[in-house]
């Protein structure tokens, strides 16, 4: 029943040799290939990792190869000098490193984050564990 809802699915993906690879089916970042479920890890390029994307850039050295050489996914690549080639000043058309890696921490910095439990929530909770401890004392 499963596996003729998952072929059903239009999220699945067929490859080459014929075998079925379920993306996007699972919630949460979770992948299954061939029957397994796995999540998905993402890591982000090392300043490392930026000097030699612009060292063989610079060099004129394709895309592809830059990714093959740095281990990475060819869209990363692409994504990377996309985001970070300058459009205008003096490093227009270049791509700079130290220039990706501020831009990144900025991006970063500036992303609006989910704050959970806030000093209101902490001191809400506080207040209703004193009073809970009050109440047992009392009895």
């Amino acid at each position: 029943m499963l596996l003729d809802l998952l072929r059903s699915s239009n999220k699945c993906n067929f490859s080459k040799k014929g075998k079925k690879a379920f993306e996007g089916f699972f919630p949460f970042g979770q992948v299954a290939i061939f029957g397994l479920s796995m999540s998905k890890n993402y890591n982000q390029l090392s300043l490392e990792q930026r000097y030699q994307i612009e060292a063989l850039f610079e060099a004129g050295i394709k895309q592809k190869l830059i990714a093959e050489k740095i281990d990475v996914h060819p869209s990363t690549v692409c994504r990377e000098l996309k985001r970070n080639i300058a459009q205008r000043g003096r490093t227009a058309g270049t791509y700079k490193a130290n220039n990706a890696q501020r831009k990144t921490g900025f991006r970063h910095q500036s992303k609006p984050k989910r704050i959970v439990f806030t000093d209101k929530i902490k001191s809400m909770v506080a207040i209703q564990l004193k009073k809970d401890k009050e109440s047992r004392t009392n009895k």
